[in-house]
C-alpha cells in the first residue's frame, strides 16, 4: 500500500483518522512534535530541513496535514500565524 504522512497526528481528527487507518491496515507514519509509537516519527514542521529529510527518508505518495496551532493568545501570535498560514 502506498505511504501516507500525517501531520497533527495527535490531535482529534488525527486521532479518528489513525484509528480508521490503523484498522484499514494502511502504511502511515505520524508526525508529532514527540515520537508517540512506532509508527511515528517527531520533527519540527518549522524547520525546511527537517522536513525534506523526513520527505525523502519516508517517500509518502499521500501527505495529510492537520497540524495546526488552536490557542490563540497575544505572546504566540507568531506560532499562531506561522504553522496555521505560513506552514500550510
Amino acid at each position: 500500500m502506498s505511504n501516507i504522512l500525517i501531520t497533527g497526528s495527535d490531535g482529534f481528527v488525527g486521532k479518528i483518522l489513525v484509528a480508521k487507518l490503523s484498522l484499514k491496515k494502511y502504511n502511515f507514519l505520524q508526525v508529532t512534535r514527540e515520537r508517540k509509537g512506532e509508527n511515528s516519527v517527531a520533527c519540527n514542521l518549522s524547520d525546511p530541513g527537517k522536513v525534506i529529510d523526513l520527505l525523502n527518508n519516508y517517500r509518502p505518495k499521500i501527505i495529510i496535514n492537520l497540524a495546526a496551532v488552536i490557542k490563540f493568545n497575544e505572546s504566540s501570535s507568531s506560532d499562531f500565524f506561522s504553522v496555521n498560514v505560513l506552514l500550510t
